[in-house]
């Protein structure tokens, strides 16, 4: 709340928003925006929140203001003066709010649904098009906004806690005031605003409650590596340090640069501090300011909104030692907060070199615990669609798998097997409904944290070189107009219905599998176009068998799993529910997948 005299319009930000009391660091940074704010002094009527010190940068339109809030301070509003020649010009009410208490996190146990929502459904028609946003609805342009929005996504979580899923990971939903293009949400204008197009906050903080209620988790998809070029600071930065590269110098996308001993310095300087594309400035974490700015970005979305976990965009891009501060302020204050990185690299050893505590790293710790397992999302993807061989088909998955000693955890992976970046998992293995099965199979039993793409369950198609619009399509029914609603039975057709019943399935025998959310990984080495794998408990065990021949059927011979399954008694087919008493022979059908549930 800001009250200003006559004479003067200043300040007219104040960032972080607001904040809260009971925080475990209770420093905190403000960003002051106004013209000429920088001339003034400013000055703070409260008893338990001081001025440590008072930062004046080379743009006089800003002020950072370093905070001490008591560790006795109560929530309510403070004054903030701003004197110019002892005289008070501006005077600004900043709130203090009482922090709340949670559990959050996010783990093996969960299925994560990943939702574009400019692309999954239009629950708020009205809010279409706005009037301050330059870029206007358009259904018929594959790459522009098609109204989507978060009043959508809460018309569906039913739908979404009924395919059984238990989070939702929204991709970001900031406010993104481009001329075209923006419906992706990772060109971001205002840090701390919804897109107006999508919502509000108070929308998305209810859209969190809600998920809550229905025992759902929320994933935030946040960036810290780049901006929108149209974001408010681009028109008036506070240092000249503020982005990387003035000239718009492109990155060069290697993010093996960084864990690579043999890089020299000018493709790594390339790789962090180009510009992702020439409309998203690259920012520089190395200026201590902005590094503070989203910090404490991050904080204020977690305490405001009550999310579970983070999803951080282009993790490798951004300043390594950067993200290590950052992951360890959140730890800091929430210590069961669950960040996941994303590291789109293609091996083992470099994705691994990006997980806290790699054995891989040497003096390096980002301290971010998940990341994105883009090396065995390849390995599925090939696997399934190339013939067996020492090192092809189904062996693909399983070098990916015998590497995961280069990992701190890698059961704390992410796994997937698309995303709004990749061609759709149907079309990228032919449309063929039997490799379907087998990577779904393959995703919701194997070791890490399973995440589907939206529509992936009814079948979506697009293939990414054809355009992103056409694998981020529009859910059926999602709109009043559509001709079909594919949020129901009768507005699927029957193959769709056979993906959503076979994912469905699965996904609810899923959410009660101990041995799938905590257990270990045995696997056999593939013979024969099969291959076998197991995550076991002390109580139970799931075994996973594959048969990757396109035409044959297979019976492989029990014994040489007998480490295994001497353990347990008697199993039951997980899709068919029948009892599997005769553990000497196991047959399969060509290109399926089978899975077997067994207790003691």
């Amino acid at each position: 709340m800001m009250s200003i005299n006559a004479q003067d319009n200043r300040p007219s930000r104040v960032e972080p928003p607001n904040w809260w009391v009971g925080m475990e660091n209770n420093q905190l940074q403000l960003l002051v925006y106004g013209a000429d704010i920088g001339k003034t002094n400013p000055e703070i009527e409260a008893e338990e929140v001081s001025i440590e010190a008072v930062h004046k940068v080379e743009n006089s339109n800003y002020l950072f203001i370093d905070l001490n809030i008591s560790k006795s301070a109560k929530a309510g509003e403070f004054s903030i003066k701003f004197n110019e020649n002892g005289k008070t010009v501006a005077k600004y009410e900043y709130e203090l709010r009482e922090k709340t208490t949670q559990n959050r996190g996010f783990s093996a146990a969960d299925l994560i649904y990943l939702v574009m929502p400019d692309r999954f459904a239009n629950g708020n028609p009205g809010n279409d098009d706005v009037d301050a946003m330059l870029e206007k609805a358009d259904r018929s342009n594959p790459n522009g906004r098609h109204g989507g929005d978060l009043q959508g996504i809460m018309n569906n979580l039913d739908y979404i806690k009924d395919l059984g899923m238990t989070a939702i990971w929204v991709n970001p939903f900031f406010e993104n005031n481009m001329k075209d293009y923006s419906y992706h949400g990772y060109a971001i204008t205002d840090f701390y605003k919804t897109d107006p197009r999508l919502g509000s906050n108070e929308l998305y903080k209810n859209l969190v409650e809600t998920s809550h209620e229905k025992n759902m988790k929320v994933v935030m998809d946040v960036v810290v590596n780049h901006c929108g070029i149209n974001h408010w600071w681009m028109k008036d930065l506070p240092t000249d340090d503020w982005i990387n590269n003035h000239k718009k110098f492109q990155t060069n996308y290697r993010g093996s640069v960084i864990a690579d001993p043999h890089a020299s310095k000018y493709d790594r300087n390339r790789f962090s501090t180009g510009w992702f594309v020439e409309t998203m400035p690259d920012l520089n974490q190395n200026n201590p300011f902005l590094a503070n700015y989203l910090i404490q970005n991050m904080l204020w979305w977690i305490e405001f909104s009550g999310i579970d976990g983070m999803r951080m965009d282009t993790q490798p891009y951004a300043e390594i030692d950067f993200v290590t501060r950052l992951a360890k302020r959140i730890t800091e204050e929430y210590p069961d907060f669950t960040i996941l990185g994303e590291t789109w690299l293609q091996k083992v050893a470099l994705t691994a070199f990006f997980q806290q505590n790699s054995p891989v790293a040497k003096d390096y710790n980002s301290h971010i615990p998940t990341n994105t397992d883009f090396p065995l999302y390849y390995a599925i993807k090939t696997g399934l669609n190339q013939e067996d061989g020492w090192t092809t088909g189904l062996a693909q998955i399983y070098y990916v798998l015998a590497r995961d000693f280069l990992y701190n955890d890698a059961h704390k992976n992410v796994i997937f097997l698309d995303n709004h970046d990749l061609d759709r998992f149907y079309s990228s293995v032919g449309e063929d409904i039997n490799k379907f099965k087998m990577g779904i199979g393959i995703l919701l039993t194997m070791r890490g944290i399973p995440m589907m793409y939206y529509g992936d369950e009814i079948l979506m198609t697009g293939l990414e070189h054809t355009g992103h619009g056409n694998i981020r399509k529009d859910f059926p029914g999602g709109w009043d107009s559509d001709k079909r609603n594919a949020f129901t039975e009768q507005g699927r057709t029957d193959k769709e219905n056979e993906g959503f019943n076979f994912v469905r399935k699965l996904a609810k025998w899923r959410m009660q599998s101990n041995a799938v959310a905590e257990g270990e990984l045995t696997h056999f080495v593939p013979e024969n176009n099969t291959y076998v794998y197991f995550r076991h408990t002390d109580n139970e065990a799931v075994m996973v068998i594959l048969n990757n021949h396109p035409e044959e059927s297979r019976t492989i011979d029990g014994a040489r799993f007998k480490e295994v399954l001497d353990r347990y008694g008697n199993g039951k087919n997980v899709m068919t529910g029948e009892t599997v008493s005769d553990k000497s022979t196991f047959t399969l059908k060509a290109k399926s997948v089978k899975i077997i549930e067994f207790k003691k």
